[in-house]
């Protein structure tokens, strides 16, 4: 966390106490593959997230036409409005991708659920994967901290 304006009273350097202010905060939170899996959970019905580089893939079930079929689904993670959004980029149905399947497939993995309350109650901006974890980046307005 990277902190901005910060103002300490006189007693507080002086090993009192008191109120230090920072207008602004930015900073960052690295959340693991399985954290990331625990909090997808529900959406997921049991289906499982890999991290990576590039970005994200879905391991999961789905039914087509009425038969139990295995697919991943590669796709992106972003931040909105307090939330965490997969827009998918493409479909694997059995290891083949079809056009057709496809476009009716990704729309079904397409999900945002609510990201947990991070410390200084930063609001996310950003993003971004890595192999095993995600890094959520963003900004806190001021925060006031007991001394």
């Amino acid at each position: 966390m990277h902190l901005h304006d910060v103002r300490v009273p006189r007693a507080v350097l002086f090993g009192g106490h008191g109120l230090v202010r920072v207008d602004r905060a930015e900073g960052q939170v690295e959340l693991s593959q399985d954290q990331v899996n625990r909090l997808l959970a529900d959406r997921l019905a049991g289906g499982e997230v890999t991290l990576e580089a590039t970005g994200v893939r879905l391991r999961v079930s789905t039914d087509v036409l009425g038969r139990r079929v295995d697919a991943t689904v590669a796709g992106q993670l972003s931040a909105r409005d307090g939330r965490l959004a997969f827009q998918p980029r493409s479909v694997e149905v059995g290891g083949v991708r079809d056009p057709v399947l496809e476009s009716t497939l990704a729309s079904r993995f397409a999900f945002d659920v609510p990201l947990p309350r991070l410390p200084a109650d930063i609001q996310v901006e950003r993003v971004d994967t890595q192999p095993g974890a995600v890094v959520l980046a963003g900004r806190a307005g001021a925060v006031e901290v007991a001394a």
